[in-house]
């Protein structure tokens, strides 16, 4: 059980990060940078 959680931990991390990156990338205001940047 553990170990499967630590998989899909690291699974939600590495989409969540790739997301967020799509998310800065793609966001037009300083506003925007700054709050992706600080999830």
């Amino acid at each position: 059980m553990k170990n499967k959680d630590i998989n899909l931990y690291d699974i939600f991390t590495r989409y969540s990060y790739n997301d967020i990156m799509k998310l800065l990338e793609s966001s037009k205001s300083k506003e925007e940078k700054d709050f992706y940047a600080n999830l």
